[in-house]
C-alpha cells in the first residue's frame, strides 16, 4: 500500500496542476477576445470626436477624471472638476523655465512663507476701495513714508498728539534735526513733505512721473506766454523701453544721449546738457543701468542743471529711474548723493518687486514736494464712499502687493536689507572673479560700486571666434540656465553682452554650479565647431577629388577624340611630363606640381586643426578646381 501511494500521489499532483493550467488559459483567452472586441467597437465608434491637439486639450490622465477634450482658444461649453482644471493648468506652467535659474530678471522670485500667507489673505481686497479697507490704505501711506525716509526726503517737524504744551516747543515747519534745545525727541514726530503712490511696477511709475514733468513744464510756459506744443525729454540710449513708451504715448519728443564705452555705457552729463533747451521738461538719470548695472552721475548732473538755471533761467528738473538701484544705494552706498538731498531731483521711481524683495506687481513713485505733482493729475472720486484722491493709470487691483511690501519693510528693517544687499554684492564679485580666471571673458561691470550685476562677453567678440555670446546663452539653456545675450545701445551695437543678475535667492553654491556650466558650455561649443570644421574640410577635399577625377576623365576623352591636337599641345599620354603652358598643370615657385593640402596647427607639424586654428592648404598656388571648391 505504501509503495502504491508513493507512486500515485506525485502523478495525481501533476495531473491536477495541468488541469488548473488548462482551465486558466482558456479563461484568459476568452477575456482577451472580449477586450479586443470591445476595443474595436469603441475605436470604430464614429460618435467620438477627432482629437486636434493644436486647438484642444486631448483627453488627459488616461481619462481618469474626464473623457472629453477641452478647448484651448474657445470658451468651454461645460464645466470640469476643480482637480482636473488645476492639474491641467499646473502641468502646463511646469513647462516654464525655473525661476531659481532665471539669471536674466531683477524680479523677486522667493519670499518667506509668512509673506506668502499675507499675500493670500489680502488677494480679495481692492486697494482702490479705501472706504471699505481703510487700514490697507493706511499701510499704503506708511510704505510711502518709509520710502521717503530712506530717499532722504525733507521732513516737517510736528508736535506729537500726546505731548504737552510745555514739552513741545518746536515750530511746525522746521526741518528734521533742527529741534530747539528744550524739546524732547519723544514728543516730536517728523512727517515727510513728499507724496507718492504705489503702481503696478516701475513702468507705470515713470508714466506718472513723466506726466507730472510735462504738466509742470506746461504750466510754467503758459505763465510766461510761450508755446507748449513741443515738449522734449532728455535721456540716455540705455534707458528702459518704458521711457520711450511714455514719449510716444504722451507726445513728448525724446532726445537721446549716446552711451559708449568711453562713458561706461551710461549717460554723460556734459553730453546731456548739449540737448537741453527751454522746452525740455526734464532729464532722466538711471540709478543702475539695465546693461551693466552702473550708476549714472546724478550729483554732477544736478550741479550742471543748477548752473543752467542761474545762467539762462531754464528750470529743468531731474527724475531718477531707481527701479533697481533704489533699494541698493541707500544700504550699500549711503554717502552717494543721488536722491532728494539734491535740489534738482524732484521725483524718483523704484520697483518694490526687484530689490525691494516683494513679489511681482509693485512699484512706487515719489515726489519731493506736493508742488511737484500737478493738481490737474489728481482725481477725487466719491462713488465708493467718502472722498478719495487718486493718481494712477490703473484703478482696481488687489492689495496683496502692498501688504507684501509692508511685510518686507517690517520684517527686515534697515539692517536686514543691508545684510541681504551686501550678500548679493559679495556673490556678484565672486562671480566676476571666477570669470576673470577663466581667461576668455571681458568683464564690463563692477559690482563693487553698482548693482549686483555681472555683464561679460567673449574676448573675441561677435565675429572673431568659433562661437559667440548668443551660442553660449543658447547652450546654457540645456542646463536650464536663463542667461540673456544682447547687443549694447545703438552707438555701441558692435558689442554683445551676457548678463547675470544676482538676487537674494542666489547662493554661493548656485553661483559655483553656474560657473562650472559656463565652462562646460564653452568646451562643448568648441568641440562642436571643431567637428563641423573637420566635416567641412573632408567634404571639400572629397568634392575636390571628384572634380579632379572628372576633369581628368574629360581630358582623356578629348585626347582620344583629338589625338593630333592633344599631341601638338603637349597633353595626353604621349606627353613626357607636365607642361608649364598646360592649363591643367600649374607649377609652384620651386618648379614642382601642386602640393598636397596640409592641415597645419599654427604652422607646426602636420595634424588635425584645433578648434581655434585656421586651415592652411599649402603653397601659394593650388589646383584650380580644388581651390575653387574649397
Amino acid at each position: 500500500v505504501r509503495l502504491l501511494l508513493r507512486l500515485l500521489l506525485p502523478t495525481s499532483s501533476i495531473l491536477c496542476v495541468l488541469l488548473w493550467f488548462l482551465i486558466s488559459s482558456s479563461t484568459m483567452i476568452s477575456n482577451a477576445a472580449d477586450i479586443s472586441n470591445l476595443a474595436r467597437v469603441s475605436f470604430s465608434n464614429s460618435s467620438l470626436p477627432e482629437r486636434d491637439t493644436r486647438h484642444m486639450h486631448a483627453s488627459t490622465y488616461g481619462a481618469r477624471y474626464y473623457r472629453e477634450s477641452i478647448p484651448k482658444y474657445t470658451f468651454p461649453k461645460t464645466s470640469i472638476p476643480a482637480k482636473v482644471a488645476y492639474q491641467l493648468v499646473h502641468d502646463e506652467i511646469t513647462l516654464d523655465g525655473l525661476p531659481e535659474q532665471n539669471m536674466a530678471s531683477f524680479v523677486t522670485t522667493w519670499m518667506e512663507p509668512e509673506g506668502l500667507k499675507l499675500i493670500n489673505e489680502s488677494l480679495n481686497k481692492n486697494l482702490a476701495d479705501v472706504d471699505q479697507y481703510p487700514q490697507t490704505r493706511e499701510i499704503h501711506q506708511r510704505c510711502v513714508s518709509m520710502l521717503a525716509d530712506i530717499f532722504n526726503a525733507p521732513n516737517v517737524r510736528k508736535k506729537s498728539p500726546s505731548s504737552t504744551a510745555e514739552g513741545a516747543k518746536g515750530k511746525e515747519g522746521d526741518e528734521k534735526g533742527e529741534a530747539d534745545k528744550g524739546d524732547d525727541d519723544d514728543d516730536v514726530v517728523y512727517e515727510p513733505v513728499s507724496v507718492g503712490t504705489s503702481t503696478i511696477g516701475s513702468s507705470e511709475a515713470f508714466m506718472l512721473a513723466g506726466l507730472a514733468l510735462k504738466f509742470n513744464w506746461r504750466n510754467r510756459m503758459a505763465k510766461l506766454g510761450k508755446p507748449t506744443d513741443k515738449p522734449n525729454l532728455v535721456l540716455g540710449h540705455n534707458a528702459q523701453v518704458a521711457l520711450e513708451k511714455f514719449c510716444r504715448y504722451f507726445d513728448v519728443v525724446p532726445r537721446f544721449v549716446d552711451v559708449t564705452q568711453e562713458t561706461n555705457f551710461i549717460l554723460s552729463p556734459e553730453k546731456a546738457m548739449e540737448l537741453i533747451d527751454e522746452n525740455t521738461i526734464g532729464v532722466v538719470a538711471i540709478l543702475g543701468s539695465t546693461y551693466t548695472g552702473a550708476f549714472e552721475p546724478v550729483e554732477e548732473l544736478d550741479r550742471l542743471l543748477r548752473e543752467l538755471h542761474e545762467k539762462k533761467g531754464w528750470y529743468v528738473p531731474i527724475h531718477v529711474d531707481a527701479a533697481s538701484g533704489g533699494f541698493i544705494a541707500p544700504f550699500l552706498f549711503p554717502d552717494l548723493k543721488w536722491d532728494f538731498r539734491l535740489e534738482m531731483v524732484r521725483s524718483i521711481n523704484v520697483s518694490g518687486h526687484k530689490y525691494g524683495l516683494a513679489m511681482p506687481g509693485i512699484g512706487w513713485v515719489l515726489f519731493k514736494d506736493r508742488a511737484d505733482l500737478a493738481e490737474e493729475l489728481v482725481f477725487h472720486i466719491a462713488y465708493l464712499g467718502g472722498d478719495m484722491p487718486t493718481y494712477s493709470l490703473n484703478f482696481s487691483r488687489n492689495a496683496s502687493s502692498v501688504i507684501a511690501q509692508y511685510y518686507s519693510f517690517l520684517r527686515l528693517g534697515f539692517e536686514g536689507y543691508k545684510d541681504i544687499m551686501f550678500t548679493c554684492q559679495r556673490n556678484a564679485l565672486l562671480l566676476e572673479e571666477c570669470l576673470r580666471r577663466m581667461d576668455h571673458w571681458n568683464i564690463w561691470s563692477d559690482a563693487s560700486c553698482s548693482l549686483p550685476v555681472v555683464a561679460f562677453s567673449l574676448k573675441w567678440g561677435k565675429d572673431g571666434g568659433d562661437y559667440d555670446d548668443y551660442d553660449v546663452s543658447h547652450k546654457l539653456r540645456q542646463k536650464n540656465w536663463i542667461v540673456p545675450a544682447y547687443t549694447m545701445p545703438p552707438a555701441s551695437q558692435e558689442i554683445t553682452l551676457l548678463r547675470i543678475v544676482v538676487r537674494e535667492s542666489h547662493s554661493v553654491d548656485l553661483i559655483e554650479h553656474l560657473v562650472l556650466d559656463l565652462e562646460w558650455a564653452c568646451m562643448e561649443l568648441a568641440k562642436e565647431r571643431a567637428k563641423l570644421r573637420h566635416k567641412f574640410i573632408e567634404e571639400g577635399m572629397k568634392a575636390a577629388r571628384i572634380a579632379d577625377a572628372k576633369a581628368k576623365e574629360e581630358e582623356a576623352k578629348l585626347t582620344e577624340k583629338f589625338p593630333h591636337a592633344a599631341a601638338a599641345a603637349g597633353v595626353g599620354a604621349a606627353s613626357s611630363g607636365p607642361n608649364p603652358s598646360s592649363s591643367s598643370s600649374i607649377m609652384d615657385d620651386d618648379g614642382h606640381g601642386p602640393s598636397a593640402p596640409t592641415l597645419s596647427r599654427r604652422g607646426d607639424e602636420r595634424g588635425p586643426p584645433a578648434h581655434d586654428h585656421l586651415v592652411d592648404f599649402g603653397g601659394d598656388q593650388a589646383h584650380g578646381t580644388y581651390n575653387k571648391v574649397c
